[in-house]
């Protein structure tokens, strides 16, 4: 068993925790059993694809941050975000509150290194469709394909088209070939939000990236204070 899918189970039950949820609710609502939960928990098995959607959906955290933590360029707080695009279309007076307690909770500016994604790919809910869509357009052989992924063969290039799912590591290598969040290449779904207020969207990326758990649920209830207001 590697370090890594250790790591990631930790990271699962902290992020379930912190959630406030037990194993027994997070069955309620994902249907994913109590000892499969346990086993993925405990390092012991990686979530397959279906549950990694079910589980980014029940926590409002995108694939990339369940797979890579902070280390992923990429949006985490997706539920946020869809607060964010609420306030961003309401008064500058409104807009200028949330800045302001982000700004408080930051401890000032902060250097953003989140992005979009901007891809003009066009994909769908299936990952194997999404593979043969990214893999036609570099137009290599399926040989080349497997060496500049790193160490894949003909065989498993084949399969991933078809019906078999990556290691999360292929993922990774799949995700910066193509400069694509992971989320995008599972569930379809572009971790892309269309701000009018650029300054506001500025204030919201930082939060995305730099706020805690904690700070993150308190802003949430600001904001859905604003929205009801």
């Amino acid at each position: 068993m590697s370090s890594k899918i250790i790591n990631f189970g930790k990271k699962i039950q902290i992020i379930r925790q912190n959630s406030g949820l037990t194993i027994a609710d997070v069955y309620n609502k994902t249907k994913i059993s109590k000892s499969t939960l346990e086993s993925y928990e405990a390092g012991q098995f990686r979530p397959p694809y279906k549950a990694l959607k079910k589980l980014s959906e029940l926590f409002a955290l995108s694939i990339d941050f369940l797979i890579l933590g902070e280390e992923t360029k990429y949006i985490k707080f997706i539920s946020m975000f869809e607060q964010a695009e609420k306030i961003d279309k309401l008064s500058s007076e409104d807009r200028s509150r949330i800045e302001t307690f982000i700004d408080t909770f930051l401890g000032g500016g902060k250097e953003i290194h989140h992005f979009y994604d901007t891809t003009e790919f066009i994909l769908s809910s299936n990952f194997n469709h999404n593979i043969t869509v990214l893999f036609s357009h570099l137009k290599l052989t399926q040989k080349e394909i497997g060496k500049k992924i790193g160490g894949l063969t003909e065989r498993q290039i084949a399969s991933y088209k078809k019906n078999s799912e990556c290691s999360y590591e292929t993922l990774i290598s799949i995700s910066k070939i193509f400069n694509i969040s992971i989320h995008y290449l599972i569930t379809g779904k572009r971790l892309i939000y269309n701000f009018e207020n650029r300054q506001f969207e500025k204030y919201v990326l930082s939060a995305d990236e730099y706020l805690d758990f904690q700070k993150f649920f308190i802003l949430m209830e600001m904001m859905q204070k604003i929205i009801n207001s």
